[in-house]
C-alpha cells in the first residue's frame, strides 16, 4: 500500500512539470507585472533597455503582443492593473502613473502624486484606488484618481511591495523588513501581525487562495509564510530553493503560483497546501509577477522580454478536488448584522466563531448537526463592537473556512 501511495505522489510532480509556452513579445523588456482582463485580453508592464516605461498588449491569449499608445520616455512601469474591462492603470518608478479609458489601445499620463517609485496598485471598486511603494509609500483615491490622499499611519517606512485590498476599507499590505499589516476602515487604523522570520523576511508578494481563509505570502532567499485564519497568525512553509521570491498569485480556490529569481516557478493546485516546482530549465531570467486568465490559463512575465503561459486549465481542478464546504458573508462590509450563508456536500456537526483580527475569539456558537444543503444564518452579535475587520469561521467536522468580514 505504501508503494501504491509514492507512485501515486510521483505522479502527480511528473504531470504538474514544466508545462509552459514561451510566448514571443519581441522585446528586451524587463517586465514587472501582467494583468489579464479577460481570457484573452492581456497587459505586460516595464522597463525597456533606457529604463524607459514599456506597455505591451495582447486580444488574442498571448499569441501576439503589441505595443498600445503611451507617452514615450517615462520611468518604467512596475503595475497594471484593471478594474473594467475599459479602464486600467499603471504605475511606475519615479510617482510615475498612466492610465488608459478605451481598453488599453492608448494610456495618458497622470500628474503625479507622488516622486517615489510605485510598486504596486490595487483597484477594489470602480472609484477606490490604491498605490504602495518605497520609503513607506502609500496613497488612496475615492474618486477615481481626481485626488489622492497619503496614509501615514501604516506603521512602515520601509519599502511597500504588494497590497491586497478585500473592498474599498478592508486589506493587507506587505514589505521590507517582514511587514504585514491589515486595515479594516479605509487606512484610518491598522494592525500588525507578527510572522515568524522576523526582519529577515522582506514579504515581496501577498495573496489569498481565491475565497478561503488561506494566505500566502512570499519573499527573499527562498521564504515563504502561510496562514490558514486569513492572515491572523503565520507560519514557515519551505520550498526547495534560495532565490528570491517575487509574487504568490491564485487564481481559484486551489490553483496557485509563486515567482522568483532565476526562473523559478512553483505550482499549487490544492489551494497551496502542497508545491510542486514547475521551473522551465531553459528560463534563467528572473520572475516578477503571475496572472491568470480568468480561472484558465497562467501567465508570468520577467525580464528580457520573458513571457510564459501554462498548458494547464487550472479550471478542472475544482472538479477533481473537494474542500466540503463553501461560505459566505453578505452584506459585506455591514452595519449592524450580515447573514452567513454555507452549503454542506454531507451532514454534519457546525460550529461558527468570530474573531478580531489579533485572534481573539468574540462569538461563539455550536449549532449541532445540520443536513446536507445550503444554510443561512443571520448573526448581529457584533452589533455594538468597533468598525474594522472581524474574521468568520464557519467549521464541520471535517473542515474550516475563514472569511474576513468589515463592519463600518
Amino acid at each position: 500500500m505504501k508503494k501504491l501511495f509514492l507512485c501515486a505522489l510521483l505522479f502527480i510532480g511528473a504531470n504538474l512539470s514544466a508545462q509552459w509556452d514561451t510566448l514571443q513579445t519581441n522585446c528586451a523588456t524587463n517586465f514587472r507585472d501582467i494583468f489579464f482582463v479577460s481570457r484573452d485580453t492581456g497587459f505586460a508592464v516595464g522597463a525597456d533597455a533606457a529604463g524607459h516605461a514599456d506597455i505591451r498588449m495582447t486580444t488574442d491569449a498571448g499569441s501576439v503582443w503589441t505595443q498600445p499608445v503611451f507617452p514615450a520616455n517615462f520611468p518604467g512601469l512596475n503595475a497594471v492593473r484593471f478594474f473594467s474591462s475599459t479602464e486600467g492603470w499603471a504605475v511606475g518608478n519615479s510617482g510615475v502613473m498612466m492610465k488608459t479609458t478605451n481598453n488599453g489601445m492608448n494610456w495618458d499620463t497622470v500628474s503625479a502624486v507622488t516622486a517615489e517609485d510605485l510598486y504596486s496598485i490595487n483597484i477594489p471598486t470602480s472609484a477606490t484606488i490604491y498605490i504602495a511603494g518605497v520609503n513607506g509609500t502609500l496613497m488612496r483615491s475615492s474618486d477615481d484618481g481626481a485626488t489622492w490622499a497619503a496614509i501615514t499611519n501604516s506603521g512602515t517606512s520601509l519599502d511597500i511591495n504588494d497590497l491586497h485590498f478585500i473592498n474599498s476599507s478592508a486589506g493587507f499590505i506587505c514589505g521590507n523588513g517582514g511587514f504585514i499589516s491589515a486595515t479594516g476602515d479605509a487606512c484610518a487604523n491598522w494592525t500588525f501581525f507578527t510572522q515568524p522570520y522576523g526582519g529577515f523576511f522582506n514579504a515581496n508578494g501577498y495573496d489569498y487562495a481565491g475565497t478561503t481563509n488561506n494566505a500566502f505570502c512570499v519573499g527573499d532567499y527562498g521564504l515563504s509564510i502561510f496562514s490558514t485564519d486569513a492572515g491572523i497568525t503565520w507560519n514557515t512553509q519551505t520550498l526547495p530553493t534560495a532565490y528570491n521570491l517575487n509574487k504568490v498569485r491564485f487564481g481559484n480556490d486551489l490553483g496557485g503560483l509563486i515567482v522568483g529569481d532565476h526562473g523559478t516557478i512553483f505550482i499549487s493546485i490544492d489551494g497551496g497546501t502542497s508545491w510542486y516546482d514547475d521551473t522551465v530549465s531553459f528560463i534563467h531570467e528572473n520572475l516578477y509577477s503571475a496572472a491568470y486568465d480568468h480561472d484558465t490559463s497562467a501567465y508570468v512575465c520577467g525580464d528580457a522580454g520573458t513571457i510564459l503561459k501554462s498548458l494547464r486549465d487550472i479550471s478542472s481542478v475544482h472538479e477533481n478536488i473537494s474542500t466540503g464546504i463553501s461560505a459566505s458573508v453578505f452584506p459585506n462590509p455591514f452595519n449592524d448584522q450580515f447573514n452567513i450563508s454555507f452549503a454542506l456536500k454531507n451532514s454534519s456537526a457546525v460550529k461558527i466563531e468570530i474573531a478580531d483580527v489579533t485572534g481573539r475569539i468574540i462569538s461563539e456558537n455550536n449549532y449541532g448537526t445540520i443536513g446536507a444543503g445550503e444554510h443561512i444564518f443571520s448573526c448581529d452579535e457584533i452589533a455594538d463592537a468597533v468598525p474594522g475587520i472581524y474574521f468568520v469561521k464557519v467549521m464541520t467536522e471535517n473542515s474550516a473556512m475563514t472569511i474576513p468580514v468589515v463592519k463600518e
